[in-house]
């Protein structure tokens, strides 16, 4: 049994010339007289959730009427969708964090609930008039869409959107910073207002960050730095295990090792312009955590370090 229609099926009668065809009765009223078979599909039902009694009597090539069989109770499953809930609202109440709310829907045997989506993919079902999305990422921009949904599973369509972007989270500042080089093995630059990356002669930069705090989910982490003056390669995120190197007495000779994996890179840098990558990879929660910068190219690239007023920034986007 299918929304809209309701499917009848029954022994075949007998008779000493046979029946000829069969009479069909719903709620005590001749619904239809069908040819020989024992089948019949009552398209005429309501879509919504009714009952309804059937009946079902043999005629013979004489015309004689048998009496009528046992009856049979039906229920049709609700095949109407909720209306569309309305006037949909969405504000961002953190960079990670964006509250909805919208006006009911009404259906014709109760709503059971609401569906909410992001940027066209359902991310939670409610049953209030109100949900939190505390898995926004920041500076973003979103769009929103809520459906609602009966207890027989149909869905209303989507009301109108509602559009939101999160805004910046605060940033964590460098705690070290430095750069080394190989042709001035011995060299110290831990106080420079810039860092450098070349790939001829091989200079490579070192940013330290400390993470306290954090108590969420560690969803997605950010480095942003000044480009002071671009290059044609940029430079590329590498990770560094060890983060107990001084940025005043760090040189090429003693400086840490860098990891061959490289986690971003930037591509050509532009002076004068901040340059924000994805370093997820490398950060996964409190504690201290160091990246090398290395040249892609031949090229010199320098950027701001922690001494100047552009200092590298680590960007955490924390959820609950």
């Amino acid at each position: 049994m299918a929304p809209g229609a309701v499917h009848l099926a029954w022994d075949a009668a007998t008779d000493n010339v046979g029946a000829a065809r069969y009479r069909v009765f719903r709620d005590g009223g001749l619904l239809a007289e069908t040819p020989s078979g024992e089948t019949f599909v009552d398209d005429t039902v309501s879509s919504a959730r009714t009952s309804y009694t059937y009946l079902v009597a043999a005629v013979d090539a004489a015309g004689n009427v048998s009496g009528p069989s046992e009856p049979v109770s039906v229920t049709t499953p609700d095949g109407n969708p909720p209306t569309l809930p309305t006037d949909l609202q969405a504000s961002a109440a953190g960079p990670n964090r964006v509250e909805l709310s919208w006006g009911p829907a009404t259906d014709d045997t109760g709503v059971a609930g609401y569906r909410v989506y992001r940027d066209g993919t359902a991310i939670a079902t409610t049953t209030g008039q109100t949900f939190t999305d505390t898995t926004a990422l920041s500076e973003k921009s979103y769009s929103y869409t809520v459906s609602a949904f009966d207890a027989a599973g149909n869905s209303s369509g989507t009301g109108e959107p509602a559009a939101v972007t999160t805004p910046a989270v605060t940033p964590i500042t460098a705690v070290a910073d430095t750069y080394v080089k190989a042709s001035s093995p011995t060299s110290k630059y831990g106080t420079a207002t810039l860092l450098r990356v070349d790939g001829d002669p091989v200079t490579n930069a070192y940013l330290k960050f400390a993470v306290s705090g954090q108590t969420g989910v560690m969803r997605r982490a950010r480095l942003k730095i000044w480009i002071t003056a671009g290059g044609a390669s940029g430079f590329v995120v590498r990770p560094v295990a060890d983060s107990t190197w001084s940025e005043t007495q760090t040189t090429w000779n003693n400086a840490p090792l860098i990891g061959s994996t490289a986690v971003a890179a930037s591509g050509r840098t532009t002076s004068g312009s901040w340059v924000t990558l994805d370093i997820t990879p490398v950060v996964s929660g409190n504690g201290t955590f160091t990246v090398g910068l290395t040249s892609s190219g031949a090229s010199s690239s320098s950027y701001g370090s922690r001494e100047s007023d552009t200092p590298p920034l680590l960007l955490l986007d924390v959820t609950s």
